[in-house]
């Protein structure tokens, strides 16, 4: 018998563990991912949430900016009148 033979039956026990072990990992790898899958999730409705109310603000804001406009040039156009 040569002293560098190992025998697969004393294998088993050491593989069936690692198998295990693994298995136990990828499970945990899983919950992270799709822990991860749901924050994104929240983060990414907050993010288009956030993006809308900026949007409605800019569309506000040019609303105002326009009003202001014609207001100012209704004035002008009266204070030309006034002057003619």
């Amino acid at each position: 018998m040569d002293k560098y033979f190992l025998s697969e039956e004393a294998m088993v026990p050491f593989l069936t563990r690692a198998i295990q072990e693994q298995q136990a990992q990828i499970e945990t790898l899983k919950s992270e991912i799709a822990e991860l899958k749901s924050l994104l999730t929240v983060k990414v409705e907050e993010n288009n949430d956030n993006e809308n109310i900026v949007s409605d603000n800019s569309e506000d804001e040019n609303k105002e900016t326009t009003t202001k406009k014609s207001r100012s040039k209704k004035v002008q156009q009266d204070e030309e009148q006034s002057q003619d």
